[in-house]
């Protein structure tokens, strides 16, 4: 259960219902270390799959691949590999080249782009398609503006793409938001109680006499 995140979990749920219905949508979680950015994109997955189940793919960013160019993009996009036959050629060869499966020239940031875009309406077109990328504050920029040129050109591939990223981090910025804010007293006691509360009972059942200690 998430305590306190009612409005973000019906934004997520009434993306999953637009790819259901053949559309795509984008939204960047954006909060505080530790606000429940990434419970959130749990709750995308599981949401995802009560609803009948959408195909998955997903990436996280890394500080130390931070560098790497188009490291995180070759996370998301791996377990589509296999529909680059579908690609016209000029795309497939691009990004071939950008995540090192083929010699390239040069590398052309809106082919590369544009491959990503048709990889992911090849994947999605059997059904719809949950994309989650979890902080994307450490994206590699290769990835980061990769991602935000998909995200722009998204229409009707029955796609939802869920990112989460540190507040006022610059990652993905221009796309449609919502900032987590601090949880109000009753939910943070709900949530406390929900983490805490079987460990607390266990320690007062192996010492009793801390019972009083852990009520005060």
């Amino acid at each position: 259960m998430l305590h306190g995140r009612s409005r973000e979990t019906a934004a997520i749920e009434r993306l999953l219902a637009q790819a259901r219905a053949g559309h795509s949508g984008v939204l960047v979680i954006r909060g505080r270390p530790g606000s429940g950015k990434s419970a959130l994109l749990a709750h995308a997955a599981h949401a995802a799959r009560a609803a009948g189940g959408a195909r998955r793919l997903s990436a996280t960013g890394a500080e130390a691949e931070a560098g790497l160019p188009f490291a995180a993009a070759h996370l998301l996009l791996r377990p589509a590999l296999g529909h680059l036959s579908a690609l016209p050629d000029v795309q497939a060869e691009a990004i071939k080249g950008a995540f090192g499966q083929a010699r390239s020239p040069r590398r052309d940031r809106f082919l590369i782009g544009l491959a990503g875009l048709s990889l992911l309406a090849e994947y999605a077109a059997s059904g719809p398609l949950l994309c989650l990328v979890d902080d994307a504050h450490w994206l590699d920029h290769a990835s980061a503006d990769m991602l935000q040129f998909m995200a722009r050109r998204l229409d009707r591939e029955g796609i939802a793409l869920i990112c989460a990223a540190r507040d006022g981090d610059p990652a993905l910025a221009g796309l449609p938001d919502l900032t987590l804010g601090p949880l109000s007293d009753t939910d943070a006691t709900g949530l406390l109680d929900e983490r805490l509360g079987p460990l607390l009972a266990q320690v007062a059942a192996a010492a009793p006499e801390t019972r009083l200690e852990l009520r005060s």
